[in-house]
């Protein structure tokens, strides 16, 4: 399993070294600061690294405009795009949507065509995961993406759920990958083998933020929660806290170390 690890434009390329080839990158972000699109573009277009450009329905409940997502996929040329999703969709609604998207950007994209992550929603456990395997009957789809909700929403541990959307990609697409968004407070999934070697990947900003407070998170030792906030993004480097969240991403990189490849 890899970590996306969401990371202030100012410490990029501090903290993120040729060893971190995973990216998760937000839409808006792209388009509100230049650094940190140039960033990415380098990693993805001359470096060849595997960035996954999100939708923004985390952070603003509903994804980015279908037009706005082509535009910043003709910049950034990722490996992967998260179809449009929105908080609360019933599965129809979910599976509507994602649909549209995958369909918009078939039409509208040129040259190489990233593969899509598709998020599944639904009211109930069951009908998630049902929406699991319809979604990967979207043409283009080639990973499921479980939202940082879903735990809280079904009553289950990331590691129980993550299982269960396995099962089922196993059962109809096994070529299918499966990226978890977010990482929950307490690590559960982080810290489990099975993940290690089932998942593809997980995208936080946990392990920098708590490196940028002079914290440490290890399998014995799991800081108090923290949350990115609004100028996350605009931290300033301290040469102290820098060398801590530097610690925490080669600590988990190691650990995480598997079969799964990207």
């Amino acid at each position: 399993m890899k970590i996306a690890h969401i990371t202030p434009t100012r410490l990029l390329g501090l903290l993120l070294d040729s060893e971190e080839t995973y990216h998760l990158i937000l839409a808006d972000r792209v388009r509100s600061d230049p650094a940190y699109r140039d960033f990415y573009a380098k990693r993805s277009i001359r470096d060849g690294d595997f960035v996954i450009l999100d939708n923004d329905a985390y952070e603003a409940g509903t994804s980015c405009d279908f037009r706005f997502l082509a535009e910043t996929i003709h910049q950034i040329q990722p490996a992967e795009v998260a179809l449009a999703d929105c908080m609360g969709d019933t599965e129809a609604e979910c599976l509507k949507r994602a649909a549209a998207c995958a369909e918009y950007l078939f039409t509208h994209l040129t040259g190489r065509q990233p593969k899509f992550m598709g998020i599944p929603h639904a009211k109930d456990f069951s009908s998630y995961l049902h929406c699991v395997e319809e979604m990967m009957k979207i043409p283009g789809v080639g990973c499921i993406g479980i939202g940082k909700f879903a735990p809280t929403q079904f009553g289950f541990k990331p590691s129980f759920i993550a299982r269960e959307v396995w099962d089922r990609v196993q059962s109809q697409n096994p070529a299918c990958e499966i990226h978890v968004l977010g990482m929950d407070d307490e690590l559960e999934l982080l810290k489990d083998p099975w993940a290690w070697d089932h998942i593809r990947g997980t995208d936080s900003a946990k392990l920098v933020r708590w490196g940028l407070l002079g914290l440490v998170a290890t399998i014995a030792t799991t800081p108090p929660p923290v949350r990115r906030g609004k100028d996350y993004f605009d931290e300033v480097p301290n040469s102290f806290v820098s060398v801590a969240a530097k610690g925490n991403i080669r600590y988990w990189r190691e650990m995480c170390k598997s079969k799964v490849t990207v």
